[in-house]
């Protein structure tokens, strides 16, 4: 098996470590590169998945942001977006990331529209 197999209802397995996890895009908190691998943190645990950042963004839903280039965060665990150090971050609801310059003012948008259409 693949290490990721998606199924239609939006669910996927994981196959790590020897261990299969049945899991749901709205459990997965974030998508981190770290090449060749992606750290996904699901249910505060991290997986580590040899896979490319492009295959995985072309199925996340629309629930996914990328914040920089390197990191996909799901808005349902959004907490706040602050700016400390000179430095723009969103805190989820586990985990604190930066937000790369250039997408600042996407991300801030994307975060506004999500919450103000549901």
């Amino acid at each position: 098996m693949k290490e990721m197999q998606l199924f239609e209802n939006g669910d996927f397995l994981l196959s790590y470590k020897k261990e299969l996890h049945k899991c749901s895009f709205n459990e997965l908190e974030a998508i981190i590169c770290e090449k060749p691998y992606l750290e996904l943190y699901i249910n505060n645990r991290m997986f580590l998945l040899k896979l490319s950042l492009k295959v995985i963004a072309n199925i996340l839903p629309p629930t996914f942001i990328q914040i920089s280039r390197k990191v996909f965060i799901n808005v349902l665990f959004f907490k706040s977006f602050f700016l400390k150090n000179s430095i723009h971050q969103i805190q989820t609801i586990n985990k604190t990331f930066e937000v790369s310059k250039r997408r600042y003012k996407a991300v801030r948008e994307a975060i506004l529209q999500h919450y103000s259409s549901g």
